[in-house]
């Protein structure tokens, strides 16, 4: 009887002993599965939808006016694993200002195919760059009347991201895009023979990845 109840003990220790290991196996892989939730991806593809809303000023006359208004820059992008892709952008800028008693507006609409290249820096920031050639609208409306002119247009942006979530980042983004269009006539006493428009881009905004 003391035998077996020696030999009971001691496998009750044995087992108690594998119990007290386990968790000292598994506790190393929980620990890396809570580090790694809000990581910047990294060794995948990624699809990502972004928006951004700036500030724009145009100057269209000699009398040297100033127009303000607001711009937004939305697109698609996809990058491979290797971290280089394609995307599209679409970037509207919606200007006005009064000038003889009359409202004056100013529209310029920008579609492009871009290439896009990304790379990941530390667990969290993730840094991008993009450039495009696409095709651009001038719209200027003034006391009734309104024309229009449309033309190439040429992009390029740079951004820093800094990972919120795993699917939510918020960036910052520099860029420039020139659209080669002459101003259109609205008999506002602005018109102006252009070579083109060309706009520099700082703004702020959200990436949504899947």
């Amino acid at each position: 009887m003391q035998v077996r109840t020696t030999g009971e003990q001691r496998r009750t220790t044995e087992v108690q002993t594998r119990t007290a290991e386990a968790p000292l196996r598994t506790a190393p892989s929980d620990d890396r599965s809570k580090r790694a939730r809000h990581l910047a991806p990294r060794g995948r593809s990624q699809h990502t939808f972004f928006a951004i809303l700036s500030t724009i000023y145009l100057r269209e006359s000699s009398s040297g006016s100033l127009n303000e208004g607001l711009e937004i820059t939305a697109g698609y992008n996809w990058t491979s694993r290797r971290g280089v892709g394609v995307g599209v952008v679409y970037s509207g800028a919606f200007i006005s200002a009064q000038r003889g008693g009359f409202e004056r507006t100013s529209r310029i609409h920008y579609i492009a195919p871009e290439f896009v290249a990304r790379q990941r820096v530390g667990r969290r920031w993730l840094f991008r760059e993009s450039a495009g050639i696409g095709y651009g609208r001038y719209i200027r409306s003034y006391a009734g009347l309104t024309g229009s002119r449309g033309g190439v247009g040429i992009h390029e942006s740079v951004s820093a991201e800094f990972m919120l979530t795993r699917f939510l980042g918020l960036g910052v983004t520099v860029g420039g895009q020139w659209l080669i269009v002459d101003s259109p006539d609205v008999d506002d006493g602005a018109e102006l023979n252009l070579a083109g428009i060309f706009r520099v881009q700082l703004g702020g905004g959200i990436r949504f990845y899947f």
